[in-house]
C-alpha cells in the first residue's frame, strides 16, 4: 500500500513537473519567437521604428495613399493588430498622404495653363474646356464647374469655362526674346496668343531655359490666338 502511495506521489510529481516545464517552455518560446503585431495605426515612421527597437519585425512600406488619417501617419498595416506571428515576420504599412478631399479654389482670371499645372500637381483633371468670347485674355478662366469653395476629392474631374476672342482680332507680338520660359508662357497667354511647339538649342553663353527664338517677330501685328513657337537655351 505504502509503494502504491508512493508510486501515485512519484507520479503525480513527474506530471506536474512537465506541466510546469512545457509552461516555462511556452513562455520562454512566446517571448523569444512569438509575438503580438503591434499597432502601428496612427503613427508616424520615426514611431514605427522606435516601437520596433531590436529589429523583431521586417517592415516594409507598401505605399503612400491618400487617406482619412494625417499626412505621414500609417493608415493601414497587415497583418492587422494583436495578431500572433513569428519574430522576424514581414509586416507592410502603408502611409496616408492626407484627406483626399479639398476645396476647389478661385481660379477666375487665371490662365487656362497656369490651373492646369495647379489642378494635376492635386489629382484633379479638366473633363471639358468651354470658349465664351470675352473681354478678358484669352484662354483666362471665367468659371469652373464645381464653383470656387465647392468640396472635390482627387480624382474627380471638372469643366472650365475660358475667354475667348473675336474673330479676326489683332495683337501685337510681344517681345519674347530673353525671357525664362515660364515667363515668356504667361507673356504668350496674356497677349491673347497660344503656345506652339517648344524646341531646344545647345547655346555656350547662355543658362538653359532662355527664349533665343521666335516664330513671329517681335512687334508684328498677328491675329489672336496664333501658336507661337520658341526655340529655348538647352
Amino acid at each position: 500500500m505504502k509503494k502504491i502511495s508512493l508510486y501515485l506521489l512519484s507520479f503525480c510529481a513527474i506530471i506536474a513537473s512537465c506541466f510546469f516545464a512545457y509552461n516555462i517552455f511556452i513562455r520562454i518560446y512566446f517571448n523569444q519567437f512569438l509575438y503580438k503585431t503591434p499597432d502601428f495605426k496612427g503613427l508616424t515612421l520615426q514611431e514605427v521604428k522606435q516601437l520596433n527597437k531590436g529589429n523583431v519585425f521586417n517592415i516594409t512600406i507598401a505605399g503612400e495613399e491618400f487617406s482619412t488619417f494625417p499626412t505621414n501617419e500609417i493608415f493601414l498595416q497587415e497583418p492587422e493588430p494583436n495578431k500572433i506571428v513569428k519574430r522576424g515576420r514581414n509586416i507592410k504599412i502603408w502611409v496616408s498622404k492626407g484627406s483626399d478631399e479639398l476645396i476647389l479654389p478661385d481660379f477666375s482670371e487665371k490662365n487656362l495653363i497656369d490651373v492646369t499645372a495647379a489642378l494635376q500637381t492635386e489629382g484633379i483633371t479638366i473633363d471639358k474646356v468651354s470658349y465664351l468670347i470675352s473681354p478678358l485674355p484669352y484662354n483666362t478662366v471665367i468659371a469652373t464647374s464645381p464653383a470656387k469653395n465647392s468640396k472635390v476629392r482627387r480624382g474627380d474631374s471638372i469643366s472650365i469655362l475660358v475667354g475667348d476672342i473675336q474673330e479676326n482680332k489683332e495683337v501685337k507680338m510681344p517681345d519674347l526674346i530673353g525671357l525664362e520660359l515660364e515667363d515668356a508662357k504667361s507673356e504668350i497667354s496674356r497677349n491673347s496668343l497660344s503656345l506652339g511647339e517648344i524646341s531646344y538649342k545647345v547655346t555656350d553663353y547662355l543658362d538653359p531655359n532662355i527664349v533665343i527664338e521666335t516664330s513671329q517677330t517681335t512687334g508684328k501685328k498677328i491675329t489672336a490666338g496664333t501658336a507661337i513657337d520658341l526655340v529655348v537655351s538647352q
